[in-house]
C-alpha cells in the first residue's frame, strides 16, 4: 500500500504578506477613530473644569454680598496681588493653598518671604488640577509649564479681564470687578467668565501662562487673563503649536474650536470660524451687543 505524503496546511508567503496588508489597513482605519475618541473625552474633561470655575466664580459671590471675584486684587485689607484664580480657590476644593497664602495679612499673597515655609515660593509652583487641560500640551503632569519649566506652575484657563477688571478704564485701568452675577449688563449668559489659553502660549521670552502670578494692566506679567491689553477683540486662535498663540487672546488645541465657560455655567464649543465681532460681543460684558448668528 502506498503511503502519500501529507502537504504542510501553513501560510505561503504571498498569503502571509496579504494578511499583513490587511491588518495594516486595519490600523490605519482605526487609528483615526482612537484619536477622535480621546479628543471627545479630553474636550468633555475641559468643559467639566471650565463649567467648574464658572460655578466657583458664583459661589464667591454668594459669599461677598453677590460680587464677582477682581481681576486683581491691588488694595484694601488683607492679603494683595490675589488675582481670579486665587480668590476661587476655596471654591475648588483648594481652601489649603489660599490659606497658606494668606497667614500673613500685610504682606502679599504672592510674596516669596511668607514664614514657616508657606509663602508663595512654595504655593505657587504647586499643580492645581482643575485648572489644567488635559488637551494642553503646554504643561506638563506635575503642572510646570513646558516652555519654562521652573516657573509657577501654569493654568490652561484664562479670567475675562473686561469682566473681573476693568483694563481700559480712564484714567488708568483698574482690576476689581465692577459687576455682581445679576447685575451683568448684557446678562451672565452672553458674557465670558473663563476661557482656554495654551499654557506655554508665548510670542516673546519664555513665559506662559501662570494661575498664581500677578496680572499687571500694561500687559506685561506672566498673566493668566484675556483681553486686559490687545488681542481682545481677536477670535480665538487655535493652536498647531505653542508660538503661534495671541498673548493676550483666547487659544486653543481641541480640532476645530475653543471652549468658553459662559456666566450661567453653560459651556460653548466655540467654531474655528467665529468673527473677531461676535467674540468681541461675548467677552465685553456691558456693549449692549447681542451676540452673532455664528455663536
Amino acid at each position: 500500500m502506498v503511503r502519500r505524503e501529507r502537504k504542510s496546511k501553513g501560510f505561503t508567503l504571498i498569503e502571509l504578506l496579504v494578511v499583513i496588508a490587511i491588518i495594516g489597513i486595519l490600523v490605519g482605519l482605526l487609528l483615526p477613530a482612537v484619536q477622535k475618541v480621546r479628543d471627545a473625552a479630553a474636550r468633555a474633561r475641559c468643559s467639566n473644569q471650565l463649567k467648574q470655575l464658572v460655578l466657583a466664580a458664583h459661589n464667591y459671590a454668594s459669599n461677598n454680598t453677590d460680587r464677582l471675584p477682581d481681576a486683581m486684587r491691588l488694595s484694601g485689607t488683607g492679603p494683595q496681588n490675589m488675582n481670579t484664580h486665587v480668590l476661587i480657590l476655596p471654591f475648588i476644593e483648594k481652601d489649603n493653598l489660599y490659606k497658606a497664602g494668606t497667614v500673613q495679612l500685610t504682606k502679599n499673597w504672592d510674596n516669596t518671604q511668607l514664614s514657616g515655609g508657606v509663602g508663595s515660593k512654595a504655593i505657587a509652583y504647586t499643580a492645581v488640577k482643575p485648572f489644567m487641560c488635559s488637551a494642553d500640551p503646554g504643561l506638563n503632569t506635575d503642572g510646570s509649564i513646558v516652555i519654562d519649566p521652573s516657573a509657577y506652575a501654569g493654568t490652561s484657563y484664562a479670567s475675562n479681564a473686561w469682566l473681573f477688571g476693568q483694563p481700559l478704564a480712564t484714567p488708568a485701568p483698574t482690576w476689581k470687578c465692577r459687576f455682581t452675577i445679576s447685575g451683568i449688563p448684557d446678562g451672565a449668559s452672553n458674557t465670558i467668565f473663563f476661557v482656554e489659553k495654551g499654557g506655554s502660549c508665548s510670542k516673546t521670552a519664555p513665559r506662559g501662562l501662570r494661575w498664581a502670578d500677578t496680572e499687571l494692566p500694561n500687559g506685561t506679567s506672566w498673566n493668566c487673563a484675556i483681553a486686559n491689553n490687545g488681542d481682545w477683540g481677536t477670535a480665538p486662535m487655535i493652536l498647531p503649536t505653542m508660538s503661534n498663540c495671541l498673548d493676550f487672546g483666547a487659544n486653543s488645541y481641541h480640532s476645530g474650536g475653543t471652549l468658553a465657560g459662559m456666566g450661567d455655567g453653560a459651556v460653548k464649543f466655540i467654531q474655528a470660524k467665529v468673527t473677531a465681532v461676535t467674540w468681541q460681543n461675548a467677552v465685553v460684558p456691558n456693549d449692549n451687543q447681542v451676540l452673532g448668528p455664528d455663536w
